[in-house]
């Protein structure tokens, strides 16, 4: 068994797709949109967000991010 096997789709739009998983609900990008990164930096660091991340199923260490449409 996957751990993508229980995934629902319950809507989709233009920008985003609503899944369920389990009693997990959370959203993807929907038609490959894509993403802009800001890099937060100062004096030799770099901020990263830490997020649990529900597709992997696990705690991931990111770099922010901004969404838009396409053009």
């Amino acid at each position: 068994m996957s751990d993508h096997d229980d995934e629902q789709i319950v809507w989709q739009g233009r920008f985003i797709t609503t899944k369920t998983r389990g009693k997990w609900e959370y959203v993807s990008r929907a038609r490959g949109i894509k993403a802009a990164v800001i890099l937060a930096a100062e004096d030799g660091y770099v901020l990263l967000v830490e997020q649990f991340r529900v597709p992997l199923g696990v705690p991931c260490l990111e770099l922010p991010a901004l969404s838009f449409p396409p053009a």
